[in-house]
Formats: structure tokens, sequence, C-alpha cells
């Protein structure tokens, strides 16, 4: 704390700091030298008992400490809920003198038996406790509960001074920064979707199907992401499934999200889901997968091998406009849906490309698909070529616990070029 930078922060304070220490009435700064500790964090301690004591005598500290270390915190230790104790003996801010104040933080669960077990009884009300506490000069017990805690990435909708509420940043992730967009209900517990891109896609592929989906579902966020490869970070090591499951773990650790109502993804992004669901079962609820091969087709690797080549020869508005001729009906051509969809590949990276499509050379997921348990709903274009009629068979033979659904009027995209089908038909599914 006596580092230049901690230093400049409390001569320097931000001009949101000053704003919000002017409505705290008192505040009170104390650094602790840690004497104790016993049991490890749990993230389900969620309760705090904050014990704060001075004595009348500070030549007796060696008898509260006895006190505390002989009986006091074993018998806490017994308390239904009790994960750990720590003590500090509080110093001066800038002279690190002790100043006759010890603290001990007990944490325990939300359930627990702080206020009226036997064992906090007993642990109350021993003769040794009675002695001590005659030498106490103050003693005071607070019990609190956490208001927010902070993650790795921002989070809190509520607080936000725009309209509009919505978070579009990035977090540092294995070396490069992992792009999201968080939006919806500002509720910190809301359910979440979350929403895995197509090849060349970025999270922008999901507008005009996050719309409908927030009037529907007010009470629930929305989250995305620009997929490993999108740009050229991220791409110096070999992408495939494991890696990019991972992504999707990490953002959710991230952002302090043990579990999402349901992912919801797309071509590769749906692989991805099928992917995420049979390794990261207790992270969801539930999963849509769109327009996606659970096996890689012989002919794979050279297929995309050639694209990566086209792009690499002509550019990647080049290869945009010859992937909407796949993705897209023939009556959506020049629609403002096919000129997007374009503009979002000529804006990806061809060195990412390069990367990504290594997830879809040489793959199998059918024995993962086959071990799902979780609700699923599998979903195609009716007009998506071979894929249509390769997913309605594969979900038939191999998915236990899910269903098939066809779009109509929409080709590998029905997100993009049928929305109101698309939100129609994951509707129902989303509620159950």
């Amino acid at each position: 704390m006596s580092d230049p930078s901690y230093l400049a922060l409390r001569v320097n304070p931000s001009e949101k700091e000053v704003k919000v220490l002017r409505g705290i009435p008192t505040m009170e700064r104390n650094a602790g030298e840690l004497i104790s500790t016993k049991g490890s964090f749990s993230k389900d301690a969620s309760v705090l008992v904050w014990v704060e004591m001075s004595l009348k005598d500070p030549d007796q500290e060696g008898e509260l400490h006895r006190w505390f270390e002989e009986e006091h915190i074993d018998l806490l230790s017994k308390v239904p809920g009790w994960r750990r104790s720590r003590r500090y003996r509080l110093v001066d801010m800038d002279s690190h003198a002790p100043v006759n104040r010890f603290l001990g933080v007990h944490e325990f669960t939300t359930e627990n038996g702080l206020d009226d077990s036997p064992e906090i009884q007993y642990a109350r009300s021993t003769p040794w406790r009675a002695k001590v506490f005659l030498l106490l000069s103050s003693n005071t017990r607070r019990t609190l509960q956490p208001h927010y805690r902070f993650g790795a990435a921002p989070r809190d909708l509520l607080h936000l001074p725009s309209i509009e509420k919505v978070i579009d940043t990035h977090v540092p992730h294995d070396g490069y920064r992992l792009h999201y967009r968080l939006e919806g209900s500002v509720n910190g517990s809301s359910p979440v979707l979350i929403f895995c891109n197509g090849l060349n896609c970025d999270l922008h592929m999901w507008d005009a199907a996050i719309a409908p989906l927030k009037q529907r579902f007010p009470d629930f966020r929305f989250l995305r992401y620009d997929t490993r490869g999108y740009r050229s970070e991220g791409c110096d090591k070999p992408l495939n499934l494991s890696v990019v499951t991972q992504d999707i773990k990490a953002l959710l650790d991230a952002l302090l999200i043990p579990k999402v109502h349901a992912l919801i993804g797309v071509s590769m992004g749906g692989l991805t889901t099928v992917a995420f669901a049979s390794r990261y079962p207790d992270h969801l609820d539930r999963f849509v997968a769109c327009d996606t091969h659970i096996v890689s087709g012989k002919a794979n690797e050279a297929i995309w091998d050639t694209r990566v080549q086209f792009a690499k020869d002509h550019g990647m508005e080049a290869l945009g406009k010859q992937s909407v001729e796949r993705w897209f009906t023939p009556k959506s051509r020049d629609s403002p849906e096919w000129n997007k969809a374009i503009s979002m590949v000529a804006a990806a990276s061809a060195e990412g490309m390069e990367s990504s499509v290594k997830v879809l050379h040489d793959y199998d997921e059918t024995e993962n698909m086959k071990s799902i348990r979780l609700p699923g709903l599998y979903v195609a274009g009716a007009e998506d070529g071979m894929c249509t009629g390769i997913m309605k068979e594969s979900v038939a033979t191999n998915a236990t616990n899910a269903e098939f659904r066809e779009i109509e009027g929409a080709g590998h995209l029905p997100m993009i070029e049928n929305v109101v089908g698309f939100v129609d038909c994951v509707d129902g599914f989303l509620r159950a």
C-alpha cells in the first residue's frame, strides 16, 4: 500500500469516486495484518460475520489470541454453514503501527446455524469466553451479505449511465481480447441466453433475432461474443472444439455466470453448442443447435482449404459474395440481410479464418451427442440443402431428450432470413 501507484489513487481520485464518496456519511480505512486463518475459500460462503474487538489493557493480547486459537475458532467451525475464519491485527494505514484493534472475519453459507443452532449457542456461552469479554473495551459485530461481486469482466447493467443498457467490451482471455456484448434485463440474477456465431460472422449476425427475443423475454439477459478467429487475435495456437468450448466457459466465468438458461449456435457455432453441451452440461439448462453437421464430411478439409485459398487470392469480400449464395435462398438476393452478411464476412480476418477452419477439418461428435441428457432443440432452415435432411436423420438416430424442427423460407441462417419463423420456433422451447 506504499506503492506510488496505490498512493496516486488516494491522492487523485476519479470523478466517479468523488461523487460516490460524497453520498457516504462516514468511511474508515483500515489495514490489517493476518494473525491466523482456518478453513478455505468457498464460493458458496456469501455471509460474513465481522467482529471487531479492542482491549482495555493491550498487554492482555496474548489471552485474547489463546482463547480464539485454542477454543473459539474450533467451536465456530462446528456451526452449520461455516467455511472459513480469518483474524487480523489492525494497524495504522500510514505507519503500520498496531492500534489495539482486532478483527475476525467468519464466512458462512446463506443457510447456516448462526441464529439458534446448539453449536453457536455453546460457542457463545463458555466460561473462557465470559472471562475474555471482561477484558474488552469494545466489541462490534456485524453480519454482512455481498452487494456486488466483481468479476474479470463488466456485467452490471443496472448502474450504467446510458439509457440503453448494453455492455459492449472485451475481456482478456488466453492471450487475446474476447469481445462480448451483454444486454437485456438489468437484474444481475436473471437468466441468460448466450449465442454462438457461424464462421466468418461476428456477434451482430444475431441483431435481427435479438430484438424480438428481448420483447418476448424481458426478464432475460442476452450475451453474444465474437468467436475466436473472426479476428486474427487468439489464433496463434491450433484451434479445435476443445479450445472454442473453453472460450465459452472462460467468458461465463469472467462474468460470474455459473449456468445459462440456453446456448444457441448456428453452423460452426451449432457444432460448438453441441460440443459445449456434452463437455460442460452443468453450465446450461438447454441448448439450440442450428444448421450444423455433427460429423465432418470426407471432403471437408479440401473444401475449406479451397475457400481459404480463395480468400487469400481474392479477398474476404469476394468470399462473402460467394458465401451468401450458399447461406440464403434466392428470394433474399440483394436484400439488406444479404448485403449485411457480405459486409460481415468482408470484415473478418483471413488469417483467423485459416485457423478457425481447422475446427471443421476432421471431427465426429456423434458419441458426445448421444451422451447429452439436457433438453435440446436442433433447427435447420428448410432450404439449407443437404444439411436439413442430414440433421433430421442424425437427431432421430443419436439424440436423447431432443427434437428437430425445420423453419420454412430459410436457408443456412434462419435467424437472419426468417426472423419471425426462427423466434417462433425457439420460443416455446425456451419457455419450457
